[in-house]
């Protein structure tokens, strides 16, 4: 077995990015990173525009496992899952049989996507898209402009359909809720939104929800619940992800939402840590791509021996729909205020204000887009919220 020195899983974004930082502090500790695909380093958040930009999968890599071996002076172990684990020692098991000693133990295992429980009939599948396969996978069943149906009418949900609108295809969004982006947005976001996806020629159905799928013609028919039936080359499912946590319970870690840290990024073992997707930070679950930089850079200095906490500041999330460009910044959950909306031809902007008066939270797309900037100045000039 190796000598134990830091062990990353998972080379997205989180892996690289922990990986980078921590060489900023420590250049010479022993550094192996895992992963169970060919290790290609990349921007995830680009799958959900590469249809439109005309990129393959091979085109969004920048750079492969061995350039990224070279840069990290690391070890890239690709193609190897984790099977096993040691609850009381620092060890890992791949598996091809390999034993990896730690140690500290770093988690950037990200989360898969749900896929809902339907039936699925005449060998029906439903694609997702969290990674290059995937993407590869979906171009593979789609013919160069044709039908796409989209489950899911949140933000991933939209983007894809934007996207792939965009490159000319027949773009169905079939939503559970009455709206685009319910939860986030007040209702004039998203009828602004809704209407902008709509003259790219998507179509919306709302409040619906999956029964079946089986086969139809060349392509594949889906029974919805409220009796309709939508046609389609390929469903792709964009309905949310859960945390993968089959290694944290391997490794015996506290897990709710996701793995449970404190702001050092450090688990129940205070040599395990985690970060990304899986990680469930302070009580907060946070997976997007400006939390993950932020982690990144705390704990590449922990794990240099270093004390650091991850601090957040404010964190819009940058809606990719380049015909309605749309920032959101959502309120605190239980927040107590009342949205104020403005709209006009060219744009619609709204804010949620607290009774003092205190903006907790907004919404800016297309010509409005640019108030982000001063929206974000505001809130951190204002009083704390208690």
């Amino acid at each position: 077995m190796p000598a134990a020195g830091i062990v990353i899983v998972g080379t997205g974004l989180a892996g690289y990015g922990v990986a980078r930082e921590l060489r900023k502090w420590d250049a010479t500790v022993p550094l192996t990173l895992v992963t169970e695909d060919e290790g290609a380093y990349y921007s995830k958040p680009q799958l959900s525009a590469a249809w439109g930009s005309g990129k393959t999968p091979e085109q969004l890599v920048l750079k492969d496992a061995a350039s990224m071996s070279t840069d990290l002076s690391a070890e890239v172990l690709t193609g190897n899952r984790v099977t096993g684990a040691d609850r009381d020692g620092n060890r890992i098991v791949l598996e091809d049989g390999r034993e990896i000693g730690f140690r500290k133990l770093v988690l950037a295992v990200g989360a898969r996507a749900r896929i809902p429980a339907i039936t699925l009939r005449d060998g029906a599948r439903i694609h997702s898209v969290n990674n290059l396969a995937h993407y590869a996978r979906l171009r593979e069943s789609l013919p160069g402009q044709g039908r796409l149906a989209i489950l899911g009418a949140g933000l991933i949900g939209c983007e894809f359909a934007h996207d792939f609108a965009q490159a000319g295809f027949q773009v169905t969004l079939i939503g559970r809720g009455a709206g685009l982006l319910e939860g986030l947005v007040p209702d004039s976001v998203s009828s602004a939104l809704q209407d902008a996806l709509g003259k790219l020629g998507v179509r919306f159905l709302a409040n619906q929800g999956i029964e079946d799928l089986s086969a139809s013609g060349t392509g594949w028919r889906a029974r919805l619940q409220g009796g309709q039936s939508v046609d389609a080359d390929a469903f792709l499912s964009a309905i949310g992800f859960l945390p993968n946590l089959d290694l944290a319970t391997l490794l015996g870690l506290e897990t709710g939402r996701g793995i449970k840290v404190d702001l050092s990024l450090r688990s129940s073992r205070p040599e395990i840590f985690a970060l990304g997707d899986c990680a469930e930070i302070a009580g907060r679950w946070l997976p997007f791509v400006l939390p993950i930089n932020h982690s990144a850079k705390a704990l590449g200095q922990v794990l240099a021996g270093k004390e650091a906490q991850v601090t957040f500041p404010l964190m819009p999330v940058l809606i990719k729909t380049p015909s309605f460009p749309l920032a959101v910044l959502p309120p605190p959950r239980e927040s107590q205020g009342t949205w104020t909306e403005t709209s006009d031809s060219g744009g619609v902007s709204a804010r949620f204000r607290d009774a003092e008066g205190r903006v907790l939270g907004f919404a800016v797309g297309r010509n409005r887009y640019p108030e982000r900037t001063a929206l974000l100045r505001e809130m951190a000039g204002q009083s704390p919220v208690s």
